[in-house]
């Protein structure tokens, strides 16, 4: 079994869906649960967003489709990673603890072709997540990313224009379309993920 498979087993089996898979505190340190059956769901929504990038992208359903991660262990880091397993795409968690030219170089080395990032603060820079990516990208460059395809999560502070969208807010642009998406069966001979993690010298490496 390959992860979409685990997610359709958890979510729809009677014995499982309704159990709880993840406890988290939201932005108002709320503790929140999800179950199996509702993290299938938002696995299917994730995955009907991407595969939207992907058309306007003119990625083929087979072709290589890299989604970058930049934030904290939050829930939308697993909604992505359900989304990508829907959609034959690659999850790309970049390390966190990146900044300006390093992040740079992450990000235009592994080809991402859409990035997620998270809104909050990031330690250590005085800014957030996408603060760090939005200096990042002005100052040295993306060579293939566009703010275009740069989402944040939650209500991002402001920033120059064009203004950056929300995961909420594309979740619901693509939300009309959810009703005719069909998963793509995952190629068993693609990366489901890469995660750039840290090492103890040099710049991180991507662990397939």
């Amino acid at each position: 079994m390959d992860v979409a498979d685990i997610i359709v087993q958890n979510g729809t089996e009677p014995a499982m869906r309704d159990r709880v898979f993840i406890l988290f505190r939201d932005d108002s340190e709320m503790l929140k649960t999800l179950t199996y059956a509702e993290f299938y769901e938002l696995s299917l929504a994730y995955g009907n967003m991407l595969k939207g990038m992907k058309q306007s992208l003119k990625i083929g359903e087979k072709d290589r489709f890299h989604v970058g991660v930049f934030m904290q262990n939050i829930p939308e880091f697993f909604f992505l990673l359900g989304g990508c397993a829907f959609t034959n795409a690659t999850l790309v968690g970049v390390n966190n603890a990146q900044v300006g030219e390093k992040l740079a170089f992450d990000i235009n080395n592994i080809d991402m072709h859409v990035l997620f990032v998270d809104h909050a603060g990031q330690p250590g820079t005085g800014g957030t997540f996408l603060d760090t990516v939005l200096f990042a990208k002005e100052i040295f460059g993306f060579t293939g990313l566009t703010e275009d395809f740069i989402f944040a999560t939650g209500t991002p502070q402001k920033t120059k224009q064009p203004p950056i969208k929300t995961i909420s807010q594309k979740l619901h642009d693509s939300s009309k379309s959810i009703a005719t998406f069909r998963p793509c069966p995952f190629d068993p001979s693609r990366a489901a993920v890469f995660i750039c993690t840290s090492v103890t010298t040099g710049a991180p490496r991507a662990s397939r």
